[in-house]
Order: structure tokens, then sequence, then C-alpha cells
């Protein structure tokens, strides 16, 4: 099997994958799971896309793993299939409320899942307040950076575990732990919205929502002590 390195992100996100079976939703060419195999993974894995091109494409991708890997490709929409024997389930690159929606709507529920392995492009807000609402907790998150834009990879298992507004908006675990890029990030963007909040053009409506988001960021900024 040839090697091939994959992005920073999808390492990061592969870092979180046990060796135990896992799904990978929208997996689109195969190459976390490919990595994954290449390192050695020996879990069960099912890849699923929803549409028939890159469906087509990623079973052409899969032909190249070792005979005696367990790799089942699934065409369907999320988790509309029977992945009842997979312990994880993978979503990554994908809107945080698509995330949402998959995890929600998912056929048999998410009971035999131990494990939740997440990376949304956006919104991941949504996507921490529907873990909760699922009956799972964060129990480590990171934030990476990739070509200039950020994004937070958050692995759950089950369990319960209470956030206040400002957690949900950036997570408890890298607040928590002091995340040097989710520092960066929110240094940035107390400085863009200061900066905004100096014009004196700007309308009432929009004042008051970089308002509001500027003090999320300030409360953020106090789990680093400032």
């Amino acid at each position: 099997m040839t090697k091939f390195r994959i992005s920073p992100r999808l390492k990061a996100v592969a870092d979180l994958v046990e060796s135990s079976s896992f799904v990978d939703i929208g997996a689109d060419h195969g190459y976390l799971d490919l990595y994954l195999i290449q390192k050695g993974h020996k879990g069960q894995i099912a890849v699923t896309e929803n549409k028939r091109g890159p469906f087509e494409r990623l079973r052409k991708n899969m032909k190249i793993v070792p005979p005696s890997t367990n790799v089942e490709c699934v065409f369907a929409d999320g988790l509309d299939f029977d992945y009842q024997k997979y312990s994880q389930v993978v979503i990554s690159g994908m809107g945080g409320s698509l995330i949402a929606r998959i995890l929600k709507s998912a056929k048999y529920g998410l009971n035999n899942f131990e494990t939740l392995i997440l990376e949304p492009q956006s919104d991941a807000y949504t996507v921490r307040k529907t873990i909760g609402e699922l009956g799972f907790k964060i129990v480590f998150e990171k934030y990476i950076t990739e070509r200039s834009k950020t994004y937070s990879i958050i692995k759950c298992i089950k369990g319960c575990e209470p956030c206040n507004e400002v957690e949900l908006i950036f997570g408890k675990y890298p607040l928590e732990n002091k995340d040097k890029i989710l520092r960066e990030y929110l240094q940035k963007n107390e400085k863009r919205i200061s900066g905004l909040l100096k014009d004196k053009k700007i309308d009432a409506d929009a004042k008051k929502t970089l308002e509001t988001q500027l003090n999320m960021i300030e409360k953020g900024l106090n789990y680093y002590g400032r």
C-alpha cells in the first residue's frame, strides 16, 4: 500500500480515532481512512458518501487497501443505514448545522457509539449544544490552523457536563486548558471588533451585535487570566 500524507487538520482528526471499528461519514476521497489503515488500524471501517460520483471515486480509492482490511463502502445520506456494529463515528469537513442534523436524524440513534469525533467547518456552537442534548460530553477539543483558517477538533463520549454560553461558543475544554490557538483567535477578533465599533457610522443593530460578540470574547479571554 502506497504511503501518503494527509493535511494537518485530518491528521488531528485521525489522532483521535481509537483502534476499534468506526464509521466515516462523508469520507470524500477516503484519505483519513487510508491513512489510518496505513498506520495499522485493525477495526472494521465503514466509509460513506451520498452522491453517486463521489461514492464511486471513494469506492475506487478503497480498492488499494490490503485484502485483509475490513472496509465497507456505503452509499447513504448521513447515518441513514445500518451502522449498529460500529463503535465510533467520525464526521469531518462539514458545517456544524449539517453535523448536528446528521446526529439528530441517525436512523438507529447513537446508543451503539462509544465515541463521536467531529470537526465542524463552521458553527461549532451548534455542534457543542447538540452533543449535550444527545447525551454526550466533550472529553477533548483542540483548535488547529490550516491555510489561515481555524478549525475545532472535538472528541466526545457518553455522559453529561454542563457548559455555560461562552463555553458553548468557544469550547469548554480548550478554554480551561488555555488552548494557544484559541487565545490567538480571541485576541485577533477582539482587536478586529474593537476597531469596527470605533466607526461612528455603524448602525444601532450592527453595533449591538458586535458588542455582544466582544463581550463573549472578553469572557473567553478571562479563562486565560488576563
